[in-house]
């Protein structure tokens, strides 16, 4: 169990960092720079900090049953390989990383 546990921090940490240069980029004049600045106005990294503890506690709530565990260590570690993916072509988001919690926080 402490294994599964280790891994859904080392996904919440690395969606994290993945978005954290990608949070700032825009491009100007376009659609997609009025996407990104309501995308960055909708989750900051105090809405992600916020995210972070809420799964950390549901975590532990999860401690006594190991079979919802196992599902959220597998959709964490489906996560994990999209955040790996995305942020290798710099496609990760500040509001990726937050709906990639608020999934999480469903189940």
């Amino acid at each position: 169990m402490n294994k599964s546990i280790f891994a859904i921090l080392s996904v919440g940490a690395l969606a994290l960092t993945g978005c954290a240069d990608n949070s700032a980029d825009s491009v100007e004049g376009t659609d997609a720079a009025a996407s990104n600045e309501a995308a960055a106005a909708a989750c900051t990294q105090e809405n992600m900090q916020e995210k972070a503890t809420a799964l950390s506690s549901k975590m532990q709530e999860l401690a006594g049953d190991p079979a919802k565990l196992q599902e959220l260590s597998e959709e964490m570690m489906a996560i994990q390989k999209k955040v790996q993916e995305n942020t290798a072509d710099g496609s990760y988001s500040l509001q990726d990383a937050c709906d990639a919690y608020d999934e999480l926080l469903k189940l």
